[in-house]
């Protein structure tokens, strides 16, 4: 699953920052309609098989690559400046509720009127946002950018421009710190729900739809908490909560305590996930935007994978409550990282400025 975002994103967002994103946008979710409803033509006549729904499956994914960098390029376009962190979080809020209602609204759909029926609704789920993006005029032009180097040379630009501004590279340094171990629990869930919980598949269910929970609440607190406390000290908060999780999970109080720490789990993973991403789309230039998301998107697809396959592995040779120990004590050494890779605090109104990640997190704060 990371090895086409990790491959083609930075491409893709070259063609984001080269060409009109809008219209970018609009050729993707024709895309993705044919291929959703491609999907439902061919599970109505019974033509689908396991391998064509993985092979169609792919070639969603691959559209995606090119759709989500792009997509999460033109959210400054769409609301001023100190709006970004409540857009980017709403769109947050909006994918968390998707992801905990859409496969319960699926299963409800394929027991009624077979399987058909999900792949049609998620086409006409891709037909909505073509409409959306259709009548959508954006306020300015985007900015032309010099082609004549060739793809090569801009993706070299882009990866330029994220070193250079250094509260962008601190966004992804702060993405890779947090996410290599935060991913230790989606990759050892299972083993999680069957050897601590003792709850199998229920267990796993319960665990995803509270760390779902745990992500809404985070969304909807989280511009009141960045007010008081600011973006380095609330993400230093949320990677300790995140370790804590860890321990409650190792250790043998009550099996529904621990399965309700999952709600943390979310809100810290929403919280720290939110701030970073938002810190990037205020930071890029909007000449740059596409390709910087794609970077974004790549770190975040290479700790995933690379966290997951590590802490993975460590389980096969110590104890699960070992390695969720090991874990806890990592994390929260990373939230030293707000004192040693500041990004500085987001606007909190329109007419603000974010404030310079050359500080540090006290004197942002102040």
């Amino acid at each position: 699953m990371a090895i086409p975002v990790f491959v083609l994103s930075l491409p893709a967002g070259v063609v984001a920052d080269w060409v009109d994103r809008r219209k970018v946008l609009i050729i993707t979710q024709l895309y993705l309609l044919t291929i959703a409803s491609s999907m439902a033509a061919m599970t109505y006549f019974n033509w689908m098989t396991p391998t064509l729904l993985l092979t169609m499956t792919l070639c969603m994914g691959l559209g995606m690559v090119v759709h989500v960098p792009t997509w999460q390029s033109i959210i400054p376009d769409l609301v001023p400046k100190g709006s970004i962190p409540a857009a980017v979080g709403l769109g947050s809020l909006s994918f968390n509720l998707a992801r905990a209602i859409g496969p319960a609204v699926s299963g409800v759909l394929m027991s009624l009127f077979g399987a058909w029926v999900s792949f049609a609704v998620n086409a006409v789920s891709f037909l909505g946002i073509f409409l959306a993006l259709l009548f959508w005029k954006p306020a300015e032009p985007q900015e032309v950018v010099d082609r004549k180097d060739g793809v090569l040379a801009a993706m070299v630009d882009g990866v330029m421009h994220v070193i250079q501004r250094r509260a962008i590279r601190n966004v992804c340094i702060r993405l890779t710190l947090f996410v290599v171990p935060a991913s230790a629990l989606w990759g050892l869930m299972p083993l999680i729900a069957r050897q601590r919980l003792g709850l199998e598949e229920a267990g796993y269910g319960a665990m995803l739809g509270l760390f779902g929970t745990g992500a809404v609440a985070g969304a909807l607190a989280l511009p009141v908490v960045r007010h008081y406390l600011g973006s380095d000290r609330m993400l230093a908060l949320a990677a300790i909560l995140y370790g804590f999780v860890y321990l409650f999970l190792a250790s043998g109080v009550d099996v529904w305590i621990r399965l309700l720490t999952m709600t943390l789990a979310g809100l810290s993973w929403m919280t720290t996930l939110t701030t970073l991403n938002t810190t990037a789309q205020v930071h890029l230039a909007r000449s740059h935007r596409a390709r910087g998301m794609a970077i974004y998107l790549m770190v975040f697809a290479a700790s995933m994978a690379v966290g997951s396959a590590f802490w993975g592995r460590l389980a096969s040779h110590f104890s699960l409550v070992q390695v969720l120990v090991i874990v806890a004590a990592v994390i929260s050494i990373t939230s030293l990282a707000a004192w040693v890779f500041p990004i500085g605090n987001l606007p909190l109104s329109d007419k603000s400025e974010p404030i310079s990640a050359e500080k540090s997190p006290t004197e942002a704060t102040a």
